[in-house]
């Protein structure tokens, strides 16, 4: 006798009893999956897998989203047509760093991998998804954060998705229309989204500190900004965003130029009304939910004026929803000398200029030239220095509809040619290499 037989006969089943047993959920053809957000849970072992597979035979329509097949691919390769649309696409789902575009899937977290899978979705144009396991594998604070990013997109993007997962605590934050909870007999409890009681998540947003942002520094793509010493030279204002104790989210507004140039009336003028957006940082952990448009558009803040520039606004124009208008910023325009001198550094150096935002790269070029071609270089480099600083002068004046009297004009000339006549040439080179930005304006009425 087998053992499976003699524990059999030792408690007395019978094929009856034994099939009863073993229950599947059965759904009611009143339980519609279109055009919801639905959330299956239960105990683990109680059904859920087998559930979908059904649904999934039965409508193969549902899309199962996997693991990309060339996965040690960075994720920026793996959706789009193009480096726009890729930026684009994984953007909305909180995927919004430039380190996280040039990493392979496979070295995603498992926060990140559940993001990506959105990305994909929306990518494929699938509109009915089909996720197992949802965010199981990732700890709580975050599958939170994901959820609630997960299920905006989902709407916004109009993606019927059933979600299944043995874990309860984010249904709040997925907002669901339908809930159905499983048991281990195969009977369910269906829970519509009017029955759950929702808590709406409130961030706070604060006057912070050099301190807080410190917190979140490392999460900006472009490094520390050398905001410690910008403080003591330029006004500046720091504010957070907080959930609970724990800061989130940070923006920097500083004015465009230092405090000793206020003698200037031009600058004088532009730093009493206008505040520069030095950085925006949120945890990524956090991203996707919108935070960065609170900060954007906070009241706390109350110059005039606000302006920022971003690469990410080049693909993923943020700043438009928070209120903020699209500027033509001097990175944008085509003028003469900054040209020539291009044209002549890629000559001497045998590069393209870009690759001269190297620090080594620029210090080994520097070095392999002659005092004469030193001088030359240098000449052109501080020409197109001073054009480029009355270019902001005249910018900063434009994105407020304003005129600059001849006096200004005048004072600011002899000040710019005075004070840059030989300007460092790593200085001239690093001001001149292009970047993809675009510019907005704030007003605050």
């Amino acid at each position: 006798m087998s053992r499976v037989d003699e524990v059999i006969e030792i408690f007395g089943l019978t094929e009856e009893k034994i099939k009863r047993r073993k229950h599947y959920p059965q759904l009611s053809d009143d339980i519609v999956f279109d055009d919801k957000l639905t959330y299956i849970t239960g105990f683990s072992g109680v059904g859920k897998t087998s559930l979908i597979k059904n649904l999934i035979l039965k409508d193969d329509s549902w899309y199962v989203p996997r693991k990309p097949t060339e996965s040690n691919l960075p994720i920026i390769e793996l959706v789009g047509d193009s480096v726009s649309e890729a930026i684009s696409i994984l953007t909305k789902v909180g995927l919004s760093e430039a380190f996280i575009f040039i990493t392979p899937y496979e070295q995603l977290s498992e926060g990140q991998k559940a993001r990506f899978i959105l990305a994909d979705a929306i990518n494929r144009n699938k509109n009915k998804i089909i996720i197992d396991e949802f965010l199981s594998n990732v700890d709580r604070l975050t599958a939170k954060n994901v959820a609630r990013t997960f299920q905006k997109q989902c709407r916004n993007a109009k993606i019927s998705v059933i979600l299944v997962s043995a874990h309860e605590d984010i249904i709040v934050e997925l907002l669901p229309d339908m809930v159905l909870e499983l048991d281990f007999l195969g009977k369910f409890k269906k829970i519509d989204r009017d029955e759950i009681e929702y808590t709406k998540q409130e961030f706070q947003i604060m006057n912070g500190t050099h301190e807080e942002y410190s917190e979140l520094k490392d999460y900006h793509y472009f490094g520390e900004l050398s905001m410690k010493e910008s403080k003591e030279s330029y006004n500046t204002e720091y504010f957070v965003i907080k959930d609970r104790e724990r800061v989130i989210g940070t923006i920097i507004y500083r004015e465009p130029y230092p405090k000793a140039l206020n003698f200037l009336a031009a600058i004088n003028d532009i730093n009493k009304e206008i505040g520069w957006v030095g950085r925006t940082i949120i945890h990524p952990s956090y991203r996707g939910l919108g935070l960065s448009l609170q900060l954007l558009n906070t009241s706390m803040y109350k110059k005039k004026y606000r302006e920022s520039r971003s690469i990410l606004g080049y693909y993923m124009p943020r700043h438009l929803s928070a209120g903020y208008m699209e500027t033509n910023l001097v990175e944008n325009k085509d003028i003469e000398i900054r040209k020539q001198f291009i044209e002549l550094i890629e000559a001497k150096s045998k590069l393209k200029v870009e690759q001269l935002r190297d620090d080594r790269t620029r210090d080994l070029f520097l070095e392999s030239l002659s005092d004469e071609e030193q001088n030359r270089i240098a000449f052109v480099g501080s020409k197109w220095f001073r054009t480029k600083f009355l270019e902001e002068i005249k910018y900063y004046f434009e994105i407020r509809n304003k005129k600059m009297s001849c006096e200004m004009f005048e004072e600011i000339v002899e000040f710019v040619e005075k004070s840059y006549s030989n300007v460092p040439i790593d200085v001239s080179i690093l001001t001149a290499i292009p970047y993809k930005l675009r510019g907005f304006v704030y007003i605050n009425r």
